[in-house]
C-alpha cells in the first residue's frame, strides 16, 4: 500500500505544480500584454504632448510678444515692457517646474494586481485526485 501512495502523492505533487506553472505563466502573458498595450497608448499620448508643446510656446511667444506691445502702448519703454513681460513669464515657468518636482515626489502604487490574480487563480486551481 506504500507504493500505490506514495505515488499517488507524487501524482498530486506534479498536478499542484502544473496548475501553478499555468497559472504564472498566464498571468505573465496577461502582465506582458498589458504592458504593451500601454506602451502603445502611452506613445500615441506622448505625440500629442509634444504637439501640444509646439503649439503652446508658439502661442506663448505671440502672446509675449502682444503683450510688450500692451505695455509700450500703455506708455513704458520697449525695454521695460519686455523685462516686465519675461519675469512674469519666468515666474510661471518656476511654479510649473516646482509643482511637476513636488508630484513626482509622491508615492506611487505598487503593482500589485498581478499577485493578487495569481493568487486568487492558486485558490481556484484544483488537481485532478484518481479515484480509488
Amino acid at each position: 500500500m506504500s507504493a500505490p501512495q506514495s505515488r499517488d502523492s507524487f501524482v498530486l505533487f506534479s498536478d499542484v505544480l502544473n496548475g501553478v506553472d499555468r497559472v504564472v505563466r498566464g498571468e505573465a502573458a496577461v502582465a506582458k500584454t498589458e504592458v504593451r498595450q500601454n506602451m502603445r497608448a502611452m506613445r500615441r499620448s506622448a505625440v500629442q504632448f509634444v504637439m501640444a508643446a509646439m503649439f503652446g510656446v508658439i502661442a506663448l511667444n505671440l502672446l509675449a510678444g502682444a503683450s510688450v506691445a500692451a505695455l509700450v502702448a500703455m506708455g513704458l519703454t520697449a525695454g521695460t515692457a519686455g523685462l516686465t513681460v519675461g519675469a512674469v513669464l519666468l515666474m510661471a515657468a518656476y511654479l510649473c517646474i516646482s509643482w511637476g518636482l513636488s508630484l513626482l515626489e509622491q508615492p506611487r502604487p505598487q503593482a500589485t494586481q498581478t499577485f493578487q490574480n495569481v493568487g486568487k487563480g492558486l485558490t481556484r486551481f484544483k488537481p485532478s485526485v484518481p479515484a480509488e
